[in-house]
């Protein structure tokens, strides 16, 4: 299941002092959004239908903002990505399946912070709207026409440095959402998209039913092995940082060459030396930095292959 975004609506309330700023706030906006696919959300950021008529500061529209600055390519973005339905109000509906509640923020009803709420994600915010969290009041009406009300707590990120805080959460909660190898060899392109895996690869991780005790592990390696090729120069070390990881010996790799040997996505048979490890489980991730492309190929995922050491 894709992780969309959710833009929340009551911070484009007009309330920027000048159009540079507006600009400014909606570009940071951008690069926020750009974070979370990093991570592994969709670009979808989910809205209100009227997202771009709302004003990030008197006469000046969000719809405006991006035809002046359409040449970047973060504005772009909101052109690809947001207003585009189901919006946040339809969808909030269906969460609810008929139950007649309403939320509201300083008495007024508001849909992508609850959304949000209901989905145990912060919702993105521009940065002249209070960062952190947010009181909600929920008013729900009951079958005997009796008002309950509330107060539950609504999550906002307008800053990096907000992001930042919160990467570990939401990195865990687009995580939670791959339940078995299926699942995360359908959404791995999406996920990962500077690794590539070999049919082999591909196998050993559809063979996976998510109960492994291993199983979140490999999805953190997989992580921080697409971060380190995302961040990476010519001329540095391919060296992921946060995972153990080493290469075999000469000696194995003479010894059981053919062992160490897959074939590519790209059609191409690779010897294979580096790989990460999850000692606990005896599991090993063969990967393959290649320099020209900035492609990590995987080759195997799986228990530890033969070793000139450790051969039963």
């Amino acid at each position: 299941m894709n992780m969309d975004q959710i833009f929340n609506e009551l911070s484009a309330d007009g309330s920027y002092s000048s159009r540079e700023d507006s600009e400014k706030g909606l570009m940071q906006l951008a690069d926020i959004s750009g974070e979370m696919v990093n991570i592994g959300f969709s670009p979808i950021l989910r809205t209100t239908e009227n997202f771009s008529s709302l004003e990030l500061c008197p006469g000046f529209t969000i719809h405006e903002c991006i035809l002046k600055n359409i040449k970047d390519p973060r504005a772009k973005l909101f052109l690809t990505y947001a207003t585009k339905s189901p919006y946040v109000n339809d969808i909030l509906n269906s969460k609810q399946k008929g139950i007649l509640s309403e939320f509201s923020y300083k008495s007024k009803e508001v849909f992508g912070l609850a959304l949000a709420f209901m989905n145990n994600i912060p919702a993105l915010s521009l940065s002249c709207f209070p960062e952190g969290r947010i009181n909600l009041e929920h008013t729900i009406l009951n079958a005997d026409k009796s008002l309950s009300i509330k107060t539950v707590n609504a999550e906002t990120i307008s800053s990096i440095e907000m992001f930042i805080q919160c990467r570990d959460f939401l990195q865990n909660a687009v995580w939670n959402c791959i339940k078995n190898g299926i699942d995360l060899i359908e959404q791995f392109a999406r996920l990962f998209p500077s690794l590539y895996l070999s049919r082999h690869a591909q196998e050993n991780i559809a063979s996976l039913n998510g109960n492994e005790e291993f199983f979140r592990e490999f999805i953190r390696h997989f992580a921080v092995l697409n971060e380190t090729a995302r961040q990476w120069k010519k001329g540095i070390r391919f060296k992921p940082e946060g995972i153990d990881f080493s290469n075999e010996t000469k000696r194995t790799l003479e010894e059981y060459r053919d062992e160490h040997t897959f074939t590519c996505c790209d059609g191409e048979a690779r010897l294979f030396s580096a790989h990460s490890k999850i000692k606990s489980a005896n599991q090993r991730i063969y990967f393959f930095h290649d320099a020209a492309t900035n492609i990590v190929h995987i080759g195997h995922a799986g228990k530890h292959l033969h070793t000139a050491k450790y051969h039963n």
